[in-house]
């Protein structure tokens, strides 16, 4: 029963979601571009899959806004459906973390940089897929960086962990060690043979991609998720030794992005950091979902949300 709950709402915030970006198609950040790559669909510098996915709205007739608006909710509901996997249980409380995550983490993959957040949010469902033995999905995750690039770090972690998910923690915790010396030290030996594209180049060569911010939200964000998971090592570990090696397998990356100030892998880590997410409201369900105080829990909530979706919407430039 939770389940058709879950997915009713979910289909109503996908409605909603649909309205907004509809609006947005005038406003958000990126959307003009997008708007010309739908209506030409080979024309432009994108991954060839990412170009094989417009040409076929294309060729089902669908404009480019339309295409738009149904690629923001599909992104939607992959999240959603990844979401409910990992924790899977109490609907309402689940979607309400879930829209806080989504609108306001999330919004710039929901509604902007929308090729990243197809194939991020896909390459997450493809994985989880996977994970409950469909096989099939193995092949749609190696796919996934077709869409976008930033998808490929999620997936050579991901198969990594899978491929040693039932070596024991210490064998993981040297291989972060171990990441983490090597992206210090060794990384700039190895750049001019790895093959980067000079899009990527620029993160090395010159400012971009930087902020003016000490640290940008996201990856505060992000940080702080993996400090508090670290620190419920233990009770990680116990509920689900994959998610939590999946977790830990961000530091040598984000150690990388504090001690150099590059932020070549920050939009790489987000897969992850959904991950991390929900990982986190399973490890601290018992105090989420059975407070004494769970009325204010979800009035805190729904507050939450409306400070999120407040925050997409500026975003989007809607506000």
């Amino acid at each position: 029963m939770s389940i058709r709950f879950y997915s009713a709402f979910v289909f109503l915030f996908s409605l909603l979601l649909a309205a907004v970006m509809w609006l947005a198609n005038d406003t958000a950040k990126d959307r003009s571009n997008y708007i010309s790559h739908f209506n030409d669909p080979f024309g432009g510098r994108l991954e060839i899959g990412f170009k094989y996915y417009m040409n076929a709205f294309n060729m089902a007739g669908f404009s480019a806004e339309i295409s738009i608006v149904i690629t923001c909710v599909v992104i939607y509901l992959f999240f959603a459906v990844v979401w409910r996997k990992i924790i899977g249980f109490n609907w309402f409380i689940t979607l309400l973390i879930l829209n806080i995550v989504v609108f306001g983490v999330f919004n710039y993959y929901l509604g902007t940089s929308i090729r990243m957040g197809l194939a991020i949010s896909f390459a997450l469902f493809c994985s989880f897929m996977y994970l409950e033995g469909k096989k099939s999905y193995f092949y749609f995750l190696l796919l996934t960086p077709l869409i976008h690039y930033g998808a490929l770090l999620y997936v050579l972690i991901f198969l990594w962990v899978y491929l040693f998910r039932s070596r024991s923690f210490l064998f993981h915790a040297v291989f972060v060690v171990l990441g983490t010396i090597f992206l210090l030290i060794l990384f700039d030996f190895i750049l001019p043979y790895i093959g980067l594209s000079s899009y990527y180049i620029q993160y090395f060569n010159s400012d971009f991609g930087r902020t003016e911010r000490l640290f940008p939200f996201t990856m505060a964000y992000s940080l702080s998720l993996i400090m508090v998971i670290i620190f419920s090592s233990n009770e990680a570990r116990r509920i689900s030794p994959f998610l939590y090696y999946l977790s830990i397998y961000t530091v040598p990356f984000l150690v990388f992005i504090v001690f150099t100030g590059n932020p070549l892998f920050a939009k790489m880590l987000m897969p992850l950091v959904f991950i991390k997410s929900a990982f986190l409201v399973l490890i601290y369900r018992d105090l989420i979902y059975d407070s004494k105080a769970s009325s204010l829990v979800v009035a805190a909530l729904l507050m939450f949300n409306a400070f999120s979706v407040y925050y997409a919407l500026v975003m989007y430039r809607l506000i």
